[in-house]
């Protein structure tokens, strides 16, 4: 019988969280592969705070951040930039979920609020929920 999940997917996930941000940092991938590499981090983070802590501490929320920032000058990948921003919207939602040390972490990104307003103005047809509501919300840009 097979074990999922626990201390075991735990350091495995960590081993490869790493080599993860290193890529999404230093390499030129495509929107379609960033997507890829950002629903993987997803999965690894979500309900899983010793992945949320990993993707803290390899700089994650900076890499995340930028991706909203991202400014696309070819029109025919707009659609996938799109993309790329709202998986990283869901990424930040989920790292920071449950964990108010991420959430005064992501307080220190001057543009992210910003960025989350505008994002959450943009369709989300498809997605269950506009994650940049919800992480504008969570941050608590609300009530300011």
């Amino acid at each position: 019988m097979y074990d999922i999940g626990g201390p075991m997917a735990a350091k495995w996930v960590g081993e490869y969280m790493t080599d993860i941000a290193a890529i999404l940092q230093k390499e030129k991938l495509s929107p379609p592969a960033k997507v890829m590499l950002l629903q993987s981090i997803c999965s690894w983070c979500y309900l899983n705070i010793l992945g949320q802590e990993k993707a803290r501490t390899i700089n994650m929320l900076a890499i995340l951040v930028s991706f909203l920032e991202e400014e696309n000058p070819d029109p025919h990948f707009e659609e996938s930039t799109r993309l790329v921003k709202f998986w990283s919207c869901y990424a930040l939602a989920i790292i920071s979920c449950n964990n108010m040390s991420i959430v005064q972490d992501l307080m220190k990104f001057s543009t992210l609020r910003f960025s989350l307003q505008m994002l959450a103005k943009e369709d989300w047809l498809g997605w269950p929920e506009n994650f940049a509501e919800v992480l504008f919300f969570l941050m608590g840009y609300n009530r300011t």
